[in-house]
């Protein structure tokens, strides 16, 4: 059975122990003559005598079994000195018989487990603008999405929404088997918005303009297109209409102005690994959707450059 990450980080502490103290009065000795007597030769046998019995006559570290932030905690320069130490004692005591007296080796392993980067890495972006042109929307400053403009509604109603959505990837290869995890990415909304409606009167009608912020996760895998045309096989899916950023003007006679939401966590979602095609990768869609509705003089403006910013993420266990 592969020994756990803590069984091999004690037992390289160990064999430090092991060679400082059963080496310690023949390297005393060792360092000052090149000769060996018999005091020496029988330090050196019970020390091999020792390894032989803890089963150490070869020091072998595995890597079985161990994770990358396992390994990390294994130090190198831990065992280099361990290591170092048994090739001085070799050097320094070459003249003693090597059959009779055959000093153990280390052996650090050749193909160490590398570690596996379970981040959902990002594909793309696309803009959400409609109606086409109510925004002047593009990807600018670094590729973000960006958008400047907006509707101004003289008498009927207009609805708008302007936004991105975002895909990202988990390669077969990289995710967990099996599990429950909790996938929680975020989102930076930068710039601000600017609103106004007319002044109200008992004779006309309202003049309005009230919006707010959306946002939406997706987990699916791709399989045989449906009748909708949406090849989409959805695992797990979260929506959140934001409370804590909305707007809701009426009658006020003037503008308002305000900043977009800034940080933003998407609403969870489940991911059950176990219950995944094996051999298909995973994708994850993030949507950010600013609705508005303006009606009867209402305005609404996104000042310059608004702008949306995802990031990666990696998912979490539960």
């Amino acid at each position: 059975m592969p020994e756990s990450p803590a069984a091999v980080e004690n037992r390289d502490y160990q064999l430090d122990d092991h060679v400082r103290e059963s080496f310690r009065d023949l390297d005393a000795r060792a360092a000052t003559s090149l000769h060996a007597d018999v005091e020496d030769e029988q330090a050196l046998t019970a020390a091999l005598d020792s390894f032989k019995r803890s089963d150490k006559s070869t020091l072998h570290f595995t890597g079985d079994g161990l994770t990358g932030e396992a390994l990390g905690k294994l130090e190198a320069a831990h065992f280099d000195q361990s290591a170092g130490k048994l090739n001085d004692f070799q050097g320094k005591l070459a003249h003693l018989d090597p059959v009779r007296f055959p000093l153990p080796k280390l052996h650090w392993p050749s193909k160490i487990p590398k570690p596996v980067d379970q981040t959902f890495w990002w594909a793309e972006t696309s803009l959400i603008e409609e109606p086409a042109g109510a925004f002047s929307a593009a990807f600018r400053d670094k590729g973000l999405p960006s958008f400047i403009g907006g509707p101004y509604a003289r008498d009927n109603a207009i609805w708008t929404q302007f936004g991105a959505t975002a895909r990202f990837g988990l390669s077969a290869d990289r995710r967990p088997k099996n599990g429950q995890y909790l996938s929680v990415p975020h989102v930076v909304i930068n710039g601000g918005m600017s609103v106004s409606t007319f002044e109200g009167h008992w004779y006309a009608k309202d003049s309005i303009a009230f919006g707010g912020l959306t946002l939406s996760q997706t987990v699916f895998q791709f399989g045989l297109a449906g009748p909708s045309g949406d090849s989409r096989v959805i695992k797990a899916h979260s929506e959140l209409a934001d409370p804590n950023w909305t707007f809701n003007y009426k009658n006020i006679g003037g503008s308002r102005k305000f900043s977009m939401p800034g940080f933003r966590t998407f609403p969870p979602a489940k991911i059950d690994f176990g219950a995944l095609a094996p051999a298909d990768d995973l994708w994850v869609e993030l949507t950010v959707r600013v609705d508005i509705r303006v009606r009867y003089g209402g305005w609404a403006q996104v000042t310059p450059l608004s702008t949306i910013e995802f990031s990666q993420w990696k998912a979490n266990p539960l």
